[in-house]
C-alpha cells in the first residue's frame, strides 16, 4: 500500500478542479463544486460525535455514505473518487488505488434553489409526496434486532445533556433569548414528559421499532430534483444517531418546517405519513401508538438545534444564531405544552376549501405538531388500493365503498385520540349517521367534538373544482368535478345546529379567521343510536 497523501494535498487538487464557485466548509467536510460534478472531501477530525481521524476510516465512511445514500438519492451519488499521491484525482478507483489515497464522495450537482432550505413556499403537493417517501423509505429500512437495546436510561441522559448544555448558555448569559424562566420551564417540562412515556419509550426500543434512518432529515437535506423530493446526505458515521425511532427521524422534518414559518406543512407531513401506515396491525399500532412520543421528539430536536445556534453564536457573534437560539428554545417548550386530544369535523360538497381549511387549523390543536388531518380522499384510495394520486372510478364513490371509508375514518380518529393526538376529519360528512357517528368516537372517549360546516353557492364550487382539477397539483388526492360537486349538492343532509356553519365563499384566509375565532369552545357531547344506524362497526 502506496503512503496516504495528506488532506492538505487533497484539498488542493480539488481547488484545482473547482469551476470558481466557492467551496463549502463545514465542522465535518470540505465541499468543491467542479462542472456537473460535486466533490465531498471528509475533513481528519475527531469530535464527541463524529471520528474521520484516518484514512481508513474516512475510506470506510465514504463507501457507507454513497451506500446508504442511494437508498433515497440514487442520482445524485455517482460513486467513489480518490486523490492519489501525486495529486491527481481519479473517479471509480480499484480497490488498491482507493486503498492508498484520499477518499471522495463524488456526486451530481444540482442547483442551489432545488434545496428546500430558504423558500418562501412549499406546495402542498410536494410536501405529501415527501411525506410518502419518508414513509417508504421508513417501512423498508433495516430494523435494529427484538431486544438489542433497551431501557429508558438512554432517554434521562440524552435529555439531562441537552438540558445541562442549554442551562450551561444560560447560566453565561452570553446568548441573549437563553433567558432563566425559558432554561426553567424548558427543565420542568422535560421531566414531565419523560416521566410520562419512559414506558412507551422502552417498550419501542425494546420492541424492534427502532431501524436505520436518515438521522438529519431536515430542509438543508432535501432538494427538488427533477420536480420530486430527494433526501440526501444521512448521517452515516454514527449508528447512535441513525438506528433510531422513525419518529424521531420524522420530528426533525416537521421541527425545521414549523421553526421556519410552515406550521400547516408540518401537520400536511405528519398526516400524509400517517396515510402510509402499513396495513398489519403490528405496524400499524407502531405507527399510530409512537404519537404518543412525537411532543417529546420534538422538543428534543428543537432543544439540540437550540445549543448549535448558541454555541455559532458564541463563537462567530452571528446575530442570527443568537435569535434562532432563543426562538427554538420557546418552540421546545411549547411542542410540550399541555393541549387534551380533541376530535374536529371539517364538512361541505367538494370546492368550499376544506381540507385547505383543515390543514390550517392543525396547527393550532393539539400537542407537538398539531393535529392529525384524517382526508377521506386519502383514506378512500388506500382502501381502493390505489395510489394516492390515481383517479378512482366511479364505483369507488358508491355506498357499500362511501360506508367503509367513513367506518374507517372513524377508527383512525380513535387511534389518533388514544395516543393524545388531536384529529381532524376532513369530508362531505353528507348524512346524519357519519356526522353523528363521528361525534361518538370523542364521545366514547370522554373527548371534545367540534364540527365545521362549510356552506358555498353550488356554482363557485363546481368552478373551484374543475380549477383544481386543471392545476392539480403533484399530489392532491381530490377526484372531484363538475358532475361529482353537483350530485353531492343535491344528496346533502346539512348537520343539526350543534356544528358551526361558516360561509365559505370567501377568501381561505377569512374562512381560516372565522372558523379559528372561537375554537377552544369546542363542546363535548354525544350520539342517539338512531342516527348511528348504517354504521356497521365499533369505533
Amino acid at each position: 500500500m502506496g503512503e496516504t497523501p495528506s488532506w492538505e494535498t487533497a484539498r488542493a487538487a480539488l481547488d484545482a478542479l473547482s469551476d470558481g464557485t466557492p467551496a463549502i466548509q463545514t465542522h465535518a467536510n470540505r465541499i468543491v463544486f467542479a462542472g456537473d460534478v460535486v466533490y465531498k472531501l471528509k475533513r481528519p477530525v475527531t469530535l464527541p460525535f463524529l471520528d474521520y481521524g484516518t484514512p481508513e476510516i474516512r475510506r470506510d465512511l465514504v463507501e457507507r455514505e454513497i451506500a446508504y445514500n442511494r437508498v433515497t438519492a440514487p442520482a445524485l451519488y455517482l460513486g467513489r473518487s480518490v486523490v492519489t499521491d501525486d495529486g491527481r484525482v481519479i473517479d471509480d478507483p480499484d480497490d488498491a488505488t482507493y486503498a492508498a489515497g484520499e477518499p471522495l464522495v463524488r456526486m451530481r450537482r444540482f442547483p442551489a434553489d432545488a434545496l428546500l432550505d430558504g423558500r418562501d413556499s412549499l406546495p402542498p403537493g410536494v410536501l405529501e409526496r415527501l411525506a410518502r417517501d419518508v414513509a417508504g423509505h421508513h417501512r423498508h429500512a433495516p430494523r435494529m434486532r427484538k431486544g438489542s437495546v433497551g431501557g429508558s436510561k438512554p432517554l434521562d441522559r440524552l435529555v439531562g445533556d441537552v438540558v445541562a448544555e442549554i442551562r450551561a448558555f444560560e447560566a453565561k448569559g452570553d446568548v441573549p433569548g437563553i433567558e432563566p424562566h425559558l432554561v426553567e420551564a424548558l427543565t420542568d417540562a422535560f421531566a414531565r414528559e419523560v416521566e410520562a412515556v419512559a414506558d412507551l419509550f422502552d417498550a419501542r426500543r425494546i420492541g424492534g421499532v427502532y431501524r436505520r434512518c436518515h438521522g438529519d432529515l431536515h430542509l438543508k437535506n432535501i432538494a427538488l430534483i427533477d420536480g420530486v423530493p430527494t433526501l440526501f446526505d444521512c448521517i452515516e458515521f454514527s449508528e447512535g444517531l441513525s438506528l433510531i425511532d422513525p419518529y424521531y427521524d420524522l420530528a426533525f422534518l416537521l421541527m425545521d418546517l414549523r421553526h421556519r414559518g410552515f406550521a400547516a406543512g408540518a401537520s400536511r407531513v405528519l398526516s400524509a405519513y400517517l396515510t402510509m401506515a402499513p396495513g398489519t396491525k403490528r405496524e400499524e399500532r407502531e405507527v399510530y401508538g409512537g404519537l404518543r412520543l412525537l411532543p417529546l421528539y420534538l422538543a428534543l430536536r428543537a432543544t439540540i438545534r437550540a445549543y448549535i445556534d448558541a454555541r455559532v453564536a458564541r463563537e462567530t457573534g452571528d446575530v442570527e444564531a443568537m435569535g434562532a437560539a432563543g426562538r427554538y428554545v420557546v418552540e421546545a417548550i411549547d411542542f410540550l405544552r399541555d393541549a387534551p386530544p380533541t376530535l374536529l369535523a371539517v364538512g361541505g360538497i367538494s370546492g368550499t376549501g376544506k381540507s385547505t381549511l383543515a390543514f390550517g387549523l392543525a396547527p393550532r390543536r393539539g400537542r407537538g405538531a398539531g393535529a392529525v388531518v384524517i382526508r377521506s380522499d386519502a383514506v378512500r384510495k388506500k382502501l381502493f388500493g390505489a395510489g394516492q394520486t390515481d383517479r378512482l372510478p366511479q364505483e369507488a364513490y358508491g355506498k357499500d365503498w362511501t360506508n367503509r371509508t367513513f367506518r374507517e375514518m372513524r377508527r383512525l380518529a380513535g387511534l389518533c385520540l388514544d395516543a393524545g393526538s388531536a384529529a381532524i376529519a376532513d369530508a362531505v360528512h353528507a348524512t346524519a349517521w357519519q356526522q353523528r357517528s363521528l361525534e361518538r368516537v370523542a364521545f366514547r372517549r370522554d373527548r371534545a367534538f367540534e364540527g365545521i360546516w362549510l356552506e358555498i353557492d353550488v356554482e363557485l364550487a363546481v368552478a373551484r373544482a374543475e380549477a383544481r382539477r386543471r392545476d392539480r397539483h403533484l399530489g392532491d388526492v381530490s377526484d372531484a368535478g363538475e358532475a361529482v360537486v353537483r350530485r353531492m349538492a343535491a344528496g346533502l343532509h346539512p348537520p343539526d345546529f350543534r356544528w358551526r356553519r361558516i360561509d365559505a365563499g370567501r377568501s381561505p384566509e377569512a374562512v381560516l379567521d372565522d372558523a379559528a375565532h372561537g375554537q377552544d369552545e369546542a363542546h363535548r357531547h354525544g350520539g342517539d343510536d338512531q342516527h348511528d344506524q348504517g354504521a356497521g362497526q365499533k369505533d
